[in-house]
């Protein structure tokens, strides 16, 4: 069964990594909207439904890759990085862009592209040193945070052995680096929002998080 990752799963102030965990990602393929003989993969790669054959891309200018792809003998040029996202990323709130989370355009793996507003996008493009670092699972002690203030997560968990915040988005874990000061960005699932959060409050709370 397919499964479309929500918007949720990029939502941290991190960047993707190539070395994010031992194992590769499966590479699986979608029709494309619109082209019936062409499918692109999770991975970044376009391919002829009909041959099989993985089409060539071509840097279309500032390092975006791109390919031709044919509908009724009429040819036009389509951004991989578009293609993957309307395939495999959910856009709940309708953002116009997409950002490459590494910084590196010609990165089009479905883990290292988000929906953004023009914006965020605008500000992305200043770049981020940090790399994601997963995780095979949760610490023992780690307790899930659903709730601050009046904000409601999900998918957050607390290791206090740790010291370390976490992400799970039902397919991988990864940490939540502070931004500064103990200061974290996680996702408020009911708006979709970035919500800045501080970790000492949190933790004087703590122990309402497993409270469902």
């Amino acid at each position: 069964m397919n499964k479309e990752l929500s918007q949720s799963d990029y939502d941290e102030e991190s960047n993707y990594s190539e070395e994010q965990s031992q194992e590769e990602l499966i590479e699986e393929y979608r029709d494309i909207d619109g082209y019936p003989n062409y499918e692109v993969s999770n991975l970044g790669q376009v391919r002829n439904k009909t041959t099989g054959r993985i089409l060539k891309q071509n840097d279309r200018g500032q390092g975006y890759l791109a390919v031709n792809l044919c509908l009724n003998k009429i040819m036009k040029t389509h951004h991989i990085h578009k293609l993957v996202s309307q395939a495999f990323i959910e856009n709940p709130n309708n953002y116009p862009q997409i950002d490459h989370c590494d910084g590196v355009k010609s990165n089009n793996n479905v883990y290292n592209l988000r929906w953004v507003s023009r914006s965020d996008n605008q500000k992305n493009k200043n770049g981020h040193s940090e790399k994601f670092i997963f995780v095979n699972e949760l610490p023992e002690d780690a307790i899930e945070i659903w709730y601050y203030s009046h904000y409601f997560f999900e998918g957050y968990y607390w290791s206090e052995t740790m010291n370390k915040l976490y992400f799970n988005n039902g397919v991988r874990i990864r940490e939540v680096r502070p931004v500064i000061n103990g200061q974290y960005y996680v996702c408020n699932c009911k708006t979709k929002q970035n919500v800045n959060t501080v970790m000492s409050m949190l933790k004087l709370q703590k122990g309402l998080f497993n409270n469902q």
